[in-house]
């Protein structure tokens, strides 16, 4: 999870605190200002519940770490499911704050991702649904009430979708980045050795999800591609790269997680899924915003024909079918 608040505002974001993202990194940050209609609340109590069950970190302490005030795994998951679990006799829309549906620019949907096993102690009654849940069923009811004009567009730095995933894709489009541009791209620098194959891996497996997707490979000379998200756009099923009509957005996604492997089954995240409010006359210019984002990474965004190919060593080859879930 990468998410910075300051008094009643807040960054999400998919980058890290490190000296390399405010140089040479592609990533994306959403600012929800003045309270967001209670989501900057929503997201200091999901912090306030973590911390609570967390290592704190003392440098006057000969141990430096101090154990978590609350320990039981239990009581973590149960505090995290009442955050984000809404009632089933409660307005999902109005439960949170106090704009009206009609004034709203777009319905927010805050998601929290974690390991499978991690939810296992709770009874089914009690069960949250996590992040992927939440995307797969959001895109099955999208395709069935608009089976034959809908276009997804999914930016993920480590390209490696789940099969849950794949099968509610439809048409798409699907970027992730180049070798040139990868996180993991080989350097010449101490502790790199061996490592310049895990952008080889990442394209074959960006190659295997592409069914009913084109893919892109995002390729800029001297920056490297973190950003991920989705658009979501309703009209006539569109072939190109680019977003022709900002109106076209139905919905946004915006967040830490990649979508792949790694993220669903071994990692923490939390994205957040934002549904356009056409009845809002602000809208427009949040539709237009997100647009244009998608559409400035098209002058660096190259077809599979272009990226340089090459095969990963024989005993990684011989494994990546076992080890998926590790990218």
């Amino acid at each position: 999870m990468k998410c910075y608040i300051i008094d009643d505002e807040m960054i999400l974001s998919g980058a890290n605190l490190s000296e390399e993202y405010f140089s040479d990194r592609i990533d994306r940050y959403l600012c929800i200002q003045n309270g967001g209609n209670g989501l900057v609340e929503f997201y200091a109590d999901v912090f306030k519940v973590l911390s609570q069950h967390s290592y704190t970190y003392d440098p006057g302490s000969r141990n430096s770490l101090t154990a978590p005030s609350s320990p039981s795994r239990k009581d973590l998951i149960r505090s995290l499911s009442k955050l984000f679990t809404v009632p089933q006799d409660s307005d999902p829309v109005n439960s949170v704050g106090t704009s009206s549906s009609s004034n709203a620019v777009a319905f927010a949907v805050p998601t929290f991702q974690a390991p499978r096993h991690f939810c296992k102690c709770l009874s089914r009654k009690e069960y949250m649904p996590l992040d992927v849940d939440v995307l797969q069923s959001f895109l099955s009811i999208v395709h069935r009430l608009y089976p034959d004009d809908v276009t997804l567009r999914m930016s993920s730095a480590y390209l490696n979708l789940t099969n849950g995933l794949r099968r509610v894709l439809g048409k798409s489009h699907l970027l992730t980045a180049g070798r040139i541009s990868h996180g993991f791209k080989p350097k010449k620098k101490a502790g790199n050795k061996g490592r310049e194959w895990i952008p080889t891996v990442y394209a074959q497996l960006a190659r295997r999800t592409a069914q009913h997707s084109s893919i892109w490979f995002y390729q800029r000379e001297g920056w490297t591609y973190h950003a991920k998200g989705i658009w979501l756009t309703r009209g006539e099923i569109d072939k190109r790269f680019s977003i022709p009509d900002a109106s076209s957005l139905i919905a946004t996604v915006h967040g830490s997680g990649n979508y792949g492997g790694r993220s669903t089954y071994k990692d923490v995240e939390s994205n957040m899924l934002l549904v356009y409010n056409d009845a809002s006359d602000d809208s427009m210019e949040v539709k237009a915003a997100f647009t244009d984002e998608w559409n400035r990474f098209e002058s660096f965004a190259q077809p599979p024909e272009k990226e340089e190919v090459r095969k990963a060593p024989w005993h990684v080859r011989s494994i990546l079918p076992f080890c998926r879930s590790f990218f």
